[in-house]
């Protein structure tokens, strides 16, 4: 059953509605220093990094490694999107390198170019957001 305040003017008054993950987490990250989500998504990308090592190449990672650059072009310093993508490559090739049997070094590397040319336009693109309208 739902508890209603009452308003002594107006009668009854709606609960207040619980804030979604997604805002919790915005408020999480935009309360702290620039420095401080930087030093968090880094060491986010290192988490993501260390389960991506463990799971075989089967089990992709790859959209896990958007979070940490998307919080800081939203939250951290602006200018950190591209080179936490840049991070998120080299980490996600060393996780992967001695996993995938059918690839040669390569393809392997042509796909890490991709990945970070995804990662890095996301970076970029999410600065650019924000920027008025000109």
């Amino acid at each position: 059953m739902r508890e209603t305040t009452r308003d002594a003017a107006n009668g009854p008054v709606a609960p207040a509605q619980n804030p979604s993950l997604l805002v919790k987490t915005g408020d999480f990250f935009g309360s702290q220093s620039k420095r401080a989500v930087f030093v968090e998504c880094v060491l986010l990308i290192a988490i993501i990094g260390y389960v991506d090592y463990f799971t075989t190449y089967q089990w992709t990672m790859s959209i896990f490694y958007a979070i940490p650059i998307l919080l800081t072009v939203w939250h951290g310093p602006r200018k950190t999107g591209v080179s936490l993508a840049l991070l998120s490559t080299v980490v996600w090739y060393g996780a992967n390198f001695y996993q995938h049997p059918h690839l040669s070094d390569s393809a392997y590397l042509w796909i890490a170019f991709n990945r970070m040319a995804l990662l890095s336009f996301r970076g970029h693109r999410g600065r650019r957001d924000e920027e008025p309208a000109r």
